[in-house]
């Protein structure tokens, strides 16, 4: 099941990056609309998951490598605090938007 629910304090995917065209255009997306350090939760399996890129189409399923999907984040202003990236299992990452250095 696919899931997105954004506040300004909070964000969260769950298993929809796979649909997502422009990674790093998405990521910048919902960063923007944070506000300083608020949250944002994605659930999504890898490219270490090689059972589940199998089973699904590659025309429309893009599963991203855990590096580049925490380099956008960090590059969207973004800091990833969790992230795990085991085979078979979907990974759960963590990342707070920095706050501004004015303090806002």
């Amino acid at each position: 099941m696919s899931l997105v629910w954004v506040s300004r304090s909070s964000c969260g995917a769950s298993h929809v990056l796979y649909f997502w065209n422009d990674l790093d255009l998405s990521l910048r997306e919902i960063a923007r609309v944070l506000k300083s350090g608020g949250r944002l939760g994605l659930l999504f399996r890898t490219k270490a998951d090689p059972a589940a890129v199998a089973s699904f189409p590659p025309e429309i399923y893009r599963f991203p490598a855990l590096v580049a999907v925490t380099a956008a984040l960090e590059q969207a202003g973004l800091d990833v605090h969790a992230a795990s990236d085991c085979t078979n299992e979907p990974v759960l990452l963590l990342a707070t938007k920095r706050r501004a250095l004015n303090g806002t």
